[in-house]
């Protein structure tokens, strides 16, 4: 096994490194490494490779596409090693919550990751298939074994792959089509407009949102302002569970988009990543029901006001 740390890499590409030991890798580094990484694959095509290394994810997804067909596994502070499976895309996707964006130049492909999943399930993850003629940027908070899964699966398919940082837009970490440089930054405006103009959520409509353990659906209570400038929502869930009912408030069903009649918990907000958010809108509150809604979340919050 031929292991990569940020100290190897960066002798690699003749990089230098700070007297500590550390490397500020840049997006520019990428063209050099992937030269450099192809000549280490061709040579070693029997290896297994391991990323031993704190980087950036666009970095980590980098390496691996520069690496394939190779095995690659990546050393996670918590879990070991991690073996990252080389999955296809296909129909909607499973095993995580996709939500796919299209825009004219490239596809936005969010999704969240549930707590449940384990290391060894990596290949259950089977993103949606996209137009394999625009490129795809990846965005998500989840582990980087989990984006490497996804982002590996599209490398092998897309012309291009971005995969999103904490600061700033997508970074191209891999790319197949001529024209395309290595280390260009898709900007976060222009990510953001993808998404909001599908349909950022409205206040009063329903939708289904991942809340780590099952999906369900709730209904929106910040305003539509505010959730078109910020990543998240405030939502109040649904359960159709009638166990401490009289604490509720009940939704009927009818005229709402729900299968069956539920309970609005006013006491339980929550705020919800919009790219947790599944499905929608399924529906929108009648405006006098979502008054009633509003004034229990008041009550909830000791508002006397709206007694």
């Amino acid at each position: 096994m031929f292991t990569i740390t940020n100290k190897v890499l960066a002798d690699i590409i003749g990089k230098e490194s700070t007297p500590d030991g550390r490397v500020f890798w840049e997006p520019e580094d990428l063209s050099q490494i992937k030269i450099a990484l192809r000549a280490l694959q061709i040579g070693n095509k029997s290896e297994t490779f391991l990323i031993d290394a704190s980087m950036p994810y666009w970095l980590y997804l980098s390496i691996m596409a520069a690496l394939a067909p190779c095995p690659v596994e990546l050393n996670t502070p918590n879990y070991g090693p991690v073996a990252i499976p080389r999955n296809t895309p296909q129909g909607v996707g499973e095993a995580l919550t996709f939500r796919v964006y299209e825009d004219a130049t490239f596809t936005l492909v969010e999704f969240s990751s549930p707590r449940s999943l384990q290391t060894s399930e990596l290949a259950t993850i089977i993103p949606p298939q996209v137009n394999t003629a625009k490129g795809v940027v990846i965005s998500s908070n989840a582990p980087p074994w989990i984006i490497a899964t996804v982002g590996l699966a599209y490398c092998q398919e897309a012309p291009w792959v971005a995969c999103t940082q904490k600061n700033g837009g997508a970074i191209i970490c891999a790319a197949q089509a001529r024209g395309v440089k290595l280390g260009s930054e898709i900007d976060q405006q222009a990510i953001d407009a993808v998404a909001n103009k599908v349909g950022c959520p409205k206040r009063g409509e329903i939708w289904t949102f991942d809340d780590g353990y099952k999906e369900r659906p709730g209904v929106i209570i910040s305003p539509s302002l505010r959730n078109e400038q910020l990543e998240d929502v405030l939502i109040v869930p649904f359960t159709t569970s009638d166990s401490n009912a009289y604490r509720h408030l009940l939704i009927p069903r009818a005229g709402t988009g729900l299968i069956e009649d539920s309970y609005a918990r006013c006491t339980n907000i929550t705020r919800v990543n919009k790219q947790l958010l599944v499905k929608g809108p399924i529906g929108t509150l009648p405006d006098l029901l979502m008054a009633q809604v509003i004034r229990a979340v008041r009550l909830a919050i000791g508002d006397v006001e709206a007694a």
